[in-house]
């Protein structure tokens, strides 16, 4: 019988030496591989007796589980079987997926369903608003936090005029300004999205001053209410 080791997956095989030379399917991986005859295979053991142990470990990790030295792009264990980890990068890129994506899905929704009776516009201090509800911040969130359902009832989608105290005035990185406002005692806050044209009017205000913001409430997304199209009053 040839031992060999699957090259993607890391599974120890044991094919007949009347296989040598010829390709095989890989049980776990379904990778094919070409099994090695015998000679093939003595003539590429490595001596490791001169090979310094740093550069064997680049070309290696070790298993969480049993802890044995494994090829780097293997996926499972020979020895114990178990699944390896994901790379870090991937990890990374999957948090950096994620973190975009739900920022993405939050510029979206705060920037569809406009109507003139019932938003503040596209930012102008003198565009027409409807009845607005008035209500503090630190309300705003304790509202949201309770029951998200009964509070998009009550005031997604509905021009909401906001008191509560400045905590960051700033720009996303579409250098479109915004301005959060936190509530006494609540957690989360309340994140303000003004339009472009009301970049001077913000530049007066400071953190910790108390304000009076109307704006269309786009609901609770990662623990922060949201309004778009604000102004000051």
């Amino acid at each position: 019988m040839i031992d060999h080791v699957c090259p993607k997956c890391g599974t120890c095989l044991s094919s007949p030496e009347a296989m040598a030379g010829k390709a095989e399917t890989c049980p776990d991986c379904g990778n094919v591989n070409s099994v090695p005859s015998p000679q093939s295979m003595r003539a590429s053991v490595p001596n490791t007796s001169f090979q310094p142990m740093k550069a064997l470990q680049s070309q290696q990790k070790q298993c969480p589980k049993c802890k044995e030295w494994i090829a780097k792009e293997a996926t499972k264990c020979p020895r114990c079987r178990s699944q390896q980890p994901a790379p870090a990068w991937i990890t990374v890129l999957v948090l950096i997926i994620l973190v975009g994506g739900g920022y993405w899905f939050c510029k979206g929704s705060s920037s569809t369903g406009n109507s003139p009776d019932s938003t503040v516009g596209d930012g102008n201090p003198s565009a027409p608003l409807a009845s607005s509800l008035s209500v503090s911040a630190e309300q705003l969130i304790r509202d949201y936090h309770a029951n998200e359902v009964s509070a998009d009832e009550r005031y997604k989608d509905k021009a909401c005029a906001v008191t509560g105290v400045i905590e960051t005035i700033a720009k996303d990185f579409m250098d479109d300004p915004y301005v959060t406002l936190h509530g006494d005692g609540a957690l989360g806050m309340v994140r303000c999205e003004f339009g472009k044209s009301q970049q001077s009017i913000l530049g007066r205000l400071s953190q910790g001053q108390r304000v009076i913001i109307t704006g269309k409430c786009t609901g609770m997304v990662i623990g922060s209410v949201g309004l778009k199209d604000c102004r000051l009053n």
